[in-house]
């Protein structure tokens, strides 16, 4: 969960970018969270995770890692809670701005980190029992969160902001590429956008920014993968299911050191950049940094 202020809404034009997402970073280019709003939380008595993880802007990031899911969190009762706690907080502090919310507790199944928005009854049931023959724990229904932001008065600045990653990061074995990929994603987020959540005879549809994605490039799995999700975002055939295009996204990572996926920087010098992937975001996503004019053009190998 992170908070956009209001000033880079405002600019002409989809926004495309790359959030620098590191424990050094200050400040990324998308997500910021000010030093007074986080006081203001305090003084609230909301305890911002802004103080226990991450770079400024994150107020709670890989909501995995805290042991939460739609109906427990540890520490703070349920993710549930915790957002509409920290949205119905944040809303009088800051009214214009948005806050992209990250899924959770639907990892151990079909989906990626932070992508689990999952509500249709048919589909969870589903997924439980392909989890059940992994080994893995259940899967956690978001309707409970759909539902609690659901006649909110701020409901319509809750941007669903999933997390999407390819084997290298999460060691799926199937469903990581191509129409196994797409259903999943639609199931997860992408019908959010279209057939929206109906509840109490009414039906609110959601805006989507991928919060995270990337991926090591590293073999035919990973470059398989990488292409399915790029697919997706754009909507492109055969990935026209139940979404929109998604054209606001931040690619993991800017950073040398991720060792989930590598970055956009040589490990050598945190100076040389990676133009593999400089070029697939360029040719799929439209990226056009000033320095990709920096060396002379390449045919993409992807």
């Amino acid at each position: 969960m992170c908070v956009m202020l209001p000033p880079l809404l405002h600019s002409p034009g989809p926004r495309r970018g790359m959030h620098l997402q590191h424990q050094t970073a200050q400040r990324g280019p998308l997500c910021v969270c000010l030093d007074s709003v986080l006081a203001k939380l305090s003084r609230h008595g909301v305890l911002s995770p802004c103080q226990l993880h991450g770079p400024r802007g994150v107020l709670f990031n890989g909501v995995q890692g805290y042991d939460c899911n739609w109906q427990y969190c540890q520490g703070w009762g349920s993710l549930t809670s915790f957002y509409t706690q920290m949205m119905g907080t944040l809303n009088p502090l800051c009214p214009g701005c948005l806050v992209l919310v990250e899924g959770g507790g639907q990892a151990n199944g079909w989906s990626n980190w932070g992508d689990g928005f999952t509500t249709n009854p048919a589909v969870i049931q589903k997924i439980r029992g392909y989890i059940k023959t992994q080994g893995k724990s259940l899967y956690a229904d978001a309707t409970p969160f759909f539902k609690a932001i659901h006649n909110a008065k701020w409901r319509s600045q809750v941007v669903l902001s999933p997390h999407v990653y390819c084997p290298g990061v999460t060691g799926a074995l199937d469903r990581y590429a191509g129409n196994g990929l797409y259903e999943h994603l639609d199931w997860s987020f992408g019908d959010k956008q279209t057939k929206g959540f109906n509840y109490q005879g009414t039906t609110r549809q959601y805006a989507v920014m991928l919060g995270e994605f990337g991926s090591t490039l590293a073999n035919d799995k990973e470059r398989t993968c990488i292409n399915s999700i790029l697919t997706y975002m754009n909507n492109y055939q055969p990935a026209q299911y139940k979404h929109l295009p998604i054209t606001s996204w931040n690619f993991w990572v800017w950073n040398a050191d991720s060792a989930d996926t590598g970055g956009l920087l040589g490990m050598g010098d945190w100076r040389t950049i990676q133009w593999q992937r400089l070029d697939l975001l360029s040719s799929k996503l439209q990226l056009m940094p000033y320095y990709k004019f920096a060396r002379p053009s390449r045919k993409l190998s992807l």
